[in-house]
């Protein structure tokens, strides 16, 4: 592994660290830096839960997960990451290499104007980078769910219904994702000595406006499946009851018409019906005649 990098005292440097499970390059930069133990254990244990913690030496140590949506399997994936402002170094540990921060990163190249308007300023761009994110996930979350709703509009399906189910709860670990962002960014803008300058607070509280739009949308959306998910177990029950409904109507139907036929079919010997020349034509009129009537009334009580 290469040497210490260059700092330089008068503007911000970022630097950015893919992979957190080599012991010797995590504890290399503690050396660097100067970082505890307990957080360099926190970086690599990709298990760590959300958190946000300012260190004796005034550096502020955060925990994140980044959630993105694998459509292909329909679940959450999380990816864990880490970031620790120290003085005018913002050092941000990645566990796999993606283009989240990729505007970050260009902007910290080509411009001078956020190297310079320190390590604030820089934290929060990336904390708003992790929230768009979130953005795209529930957009592809909620795109999933719209496709579903439309395929049983057009034919109920029992595998479509438990796509939807198993959709609600990735979007319920979703929101359980990003509740503690959001709880982060809102104690930091509480907090009136987090060492966030004027020029960043107004930045920081746009990002807590957004991770609280996306909390609310992603509620919403939660509500909205559920919503979908009993429509469709009303409308199943709706058919059952249905079905339920005609066959009911139509063994009742027949009840008389068995009773008829049951009795024409006794083996009495001294049955004067049974000498009648048009008996047999006369008892299915009267059978037809029956089925008619009652199916008439039925239609008229618009029970059938």
């Amino acid at each position: 592994m290469a040497g210490k990098p260059d700092i330089h005292a008068d503007r911000t440097t970022l630097l950015r660290l893919v992979g957190v499970h080599d012991p010797e390059i995590i504890r290399a930069i503690g050396e660097w830096f100067s970082i505890s133990p307990l957080v360099l254990e926190d970086i690599m244990n990709t298990g760590q839960h959300p958190k946000l913690e300012w260190q004796e030496d005034d550096s502020l140590f955060i925990v994140l997960k980044d959630a993105g949506f694998d459509r292909s399997r329909g679940c959450i994936t999380h990816e864990h990451m880490a970031i620790l402002w120290k003085d005018d170094v913002v050092i941000l540990f990645q566990e796999k290499k993606t283009s989240r921060f990729d505007g970050v990163l260009e902007r910290v190249r080509k411009g001078r104007k956020i190297r310079a308007a320190g390590g604030s300023y820089l934290v929060v761009a990336l904390l708003d980078a992790i929230i768009d994110k979130y953005y795209g996930t529930l957009e592809q979350i909620s795109s999933r769910a719209e496709e579903l709703e439309t395929a049983l509009e057009r034919r109920q399906s029992q595998n479509k219904l438990q796509e939807l189910y198993r959709l609600r709860r990735e979007n319920i670990i979703l929101r359980n994702t990003l509740m503690p962002i959001r709880e982060m960014v809102s104690e930091l803008i509480r907090d009136e000595e987090n060492g966030f300058g004027q020029d960043a607070l107004p930045y920081l509280r746009d990002v807590g406006d957004h991770a609280n739009q996306v909390a609310d949308a992603v509620k919403a959306l939660t509500e909205i499946m559920q919503g979908m998910i009993e429509l469709q177990i009303s409308l199943s029950g709706m058919q059952a009851n249905r079905i339920m409904q005609v066959l009911t109507l139509v063994a009742t139907i027949f009840i008389p018409l068995t009773f008829v036929a049951g009795i024409y079919g006794m083996n009495f010997e001294y049955m004067p019906e049974l000498k009648w020349h048009y008996g047999y034509f006369i008892i299915l009129g009267v059978m037809g005649v029956l089925a008619v009537a009652m199916a008439a009334v039925f239609v008229r009580k618009r029970w059938f």
